[in-house]
This record gives C-alpha cells, structure tokens and sequence, in this order.
C-alpha cells in the first residue's frame, strides 16, 4: 500500500541524501506517516529538528503532538524556542497530553514560569491534572526548594492518596535543600506533637546524601523523644534504599 511504501523511503532517506523528503513527509496526509517522518528526523543529525517539533506540536492529531513531546522529553537538547508551543499544549482538555507538555516545558523554562501554570493545575478538579502537576513541581525541587515546599505541602491534604504520596515525596526532597543536617535533626527532635512534620523531616534525614545524616538518626535515637526516636530506627535502616525509602515512607502519609 501507500502508507508503507513511503515509511520505507523515509527509512533509508537520510542514508541515501535524501533528508528532504522529510519535509514533505511531515505534512503527509497521513498521521502515521508524520509520526514516523518526525522520528526518523530525530533519529538522524539533520540540525533543524526543532523546525520539525515545531510542526507536529501544532499538527491536528493529537498523536502527533504526543510523539513530538515524548521526543522533547525524551532529548538531551534545549528547546525553549519551543515553549510557547509547550504553553498551549498544557491548556489542551486531554490532560495526559497536558502533562506531556508540562515534562517537557519544565526542562527548558524558567522555574518561576513553571511554577505560575503550575497554580491552575494543583487547583484543577481534574485528579490526572493535579498529579501531572505534582510530578512537575518534583522535578524543579533542586532549583526552587522553598517554593516547591510550599506547593507540595499544601497538596498533602489532596483527596487522592497518589498526589498526597507524591506530594510527600517532592516535600521532603525540597526541605533536603533547604535544610543542613543540624537543623534536620533539631526539628525532628521538636515534632512529637506534629506527625506531618516528623514525615517530612525524616524523608528529608533520608534523601540527604550526607553521611552525617546517619549520626543524627543515632543521636535521636538515644536521646530523642519517643516517637522522633521510634521512627529514627526504621528510617536508619532504610535509609540505604533512597527513593524507594522514601516511596515506603509516603504510605504512612495517606
């Protein structure tokens, strides 16, 4: 048929010189067609890629604008010229396509212009939305600690236990940023009475990659206040297993 007859041209087009029939391959009738010109295109050195993102992030099937997100999320390279694109894209209805967009915008915006979409989704009632924005907010913990402690805090009280875990989870990788081992271990030792605290200072304690982290566990074990001292003993042990210590903490959270 004609569908694979072109899909086998495509294949050995840029081995063959024939890298501009891309450009034609792009705007084919067929969506399955420009999916897999816009592959080949990423697969290959040709130096205007973002020409080709460019067209299948505004292509009327939204397969298309998937497969050019998945790229973006997927490369190494920076496409802020992209971001407007990127920008409309996180407004879109299907908000697996919104949460797409929203991967791909916060590799290459301003942490601060992330963070302002970010608002509207954390409000959404939209449960698929609210998630998408919390992994999103996750992932700028390293640059904006505080303000990522701030949103992700206010979503530990989400109806859905998957945003709450997650939630948890960005909090404590956040304040890990924001706070030393010694002011770690101090709040630990004040949160008897509040148990959210106590989770977040202990994943924090549990995410640091400071060897000291160990000692403070040790010193709140022996001269702790109970619960402090309690959740200090399985937190030490887990503390070897990182992110999956952290996932196993955030159950307690829900």
């Amino acid at each position: 048929g004609e569908i694979p007859s072109k899909t086998a041209v495509l294949s050995v087009a840029s081995s063959l010189g024939l890298s501009s029939l891309y450009k034609k391959a792009i705007n084919d009738p067929s969506s399955y067609v420009r999916t897999f010109a816009l592959d080949k295109v990423m697969e290959s050195s040709a130096e205007d890629k973002q020409d080709y993102l460019a067209i299948a992030l505004v292509d009327k099937d939204s397969s298309v604008q998937s497969n050019a997100l998945e790229h973006i999320v997927a490369s190494n390279e920076n496409y802020s010229e992209l971001n407007r694109h990127l920008v409309r894209a996180i407004a879109n209805k299907d908000s697996l396509l919104s949460g797409l967009a929203m991967s791909a915008y916060v590799k290459s915006a301003p942490p601060t212009e992330v963070m302002m979409l970010l608002e509207n989704d954390f409000l959404s009632p939209d449960r698929v939305r609210r998630l998408n924005a919390t992994h999103a907010c996750i992932s700028l913990a390293p640059k904006e600690p505080a303000a990522v402690f701030d949103f992700l805090t206010s979503r530990l009280a989400d109806e859905d236990p998957d945003i709450r875990r997650h939630a948890y989870i960005g909090a404590a990788i956040a304040k890990s940023h924001l706070l030393d081992i010694t002011n770690l271990e101090s709040q630990l030792k004040k949160s008897e009475a509040d148990a959210t605290q106590r989770m977040l200072v202990l994943g924090a304690l549990i995410i640091n990659s400071d060897p000291k982290a160990n000692q403070s566990f040790e010193r709140v074990i022996k001269d702790g206040p109970p619960l402090a001292a309690l959740w200090s003993q399985i937190a030490l042990k887990l503390r070897s297993r990182g992110m999956k210590a952290l996932t196993f903490m955030s159950y307690f959270i829900s």
